[in-house]
């Protein structure tokens, strides 16, 4: 029962992961099997654009979600919240 819960939550998280990857024009199937390198090119290739960029910080406030106490929202880490700037999000996930 437990295992069977956790699957389905488990099945929604990645969903609505791959839904925010579709939203900022990346596809969750490709994105598998890149390395980490093209993955970095690819978000900064969407940073340089100035219709994707501006559109990110949106895209993240829209999926951002409180899950419940003691965890963190979704979206939350992914991208300064401070400035709402998509400048840097590369290199973060080099970190």
């Amino acid at each position: 029962m437990m295992a069977s819960a956790y699957d389905e939550w488990a099945g929604e998280k990645r969903n609505a992961n791959e839904a925010i990857l579709r939203e900022i024009g990346l596809d969750p199937v490709t994105l598998a099997g890149m390395s980490h390198q093209e993955i970095r090119a690819q978000l900064k290739t969407i940073e340089a654009d100035p219709v994707q960029s501006a559109r990110l910080p949106q895209v993240m406030l829209d999926h951002h979600h409180h899950p419940g106490p003691g965890l963190r929202p979704h979206s939350e880490g992914l991208f300064p919240r401070t400035n709402h700037s998509t400048s840097g999000s590369a290199e973060m996930l080099s970190g």
